[in-house]
């Protein structure tokens, strides 16, 4: 799964809708401190990077990955009619 964000959606982008959690059946909030979004740090437009989701419960490490791909801003011009 990859997902396509420019610089500036990075910035502002909520990493925790990423990802689900469910335990016994009930969910449970996913928070910030259980993703790893340093792969992200210095990211530069036309690389993919890994966000990684890390939970451990009942002594059994839970792990998921989701890439990233900087692309860059898109820019419309458009045309006004004289």
């Amino acid at each position: 799964k990859t997902l396509d964000l420019t610089e500036e959606e990075m910035s502002t982008y909520d990493f925790t809708n990423l990802f689900s959690l469910y335990i016994d059946g009930a969910a449970v909030e996913v928070t910030l401190s259980m993703i790893d979004t340093s792969a992200l740090n210095n990211a530069t437009v036309g690389n993919t990077y890994n966000v990684v989701f890390n939970y451990t419960y009942e002594g059994l490490k839970y792990s998921e990955t989701v890439s990233i791909k900087v692309v860059k801003t898109q820019q419309f011009k458009s045309k006004q009619k004289m």
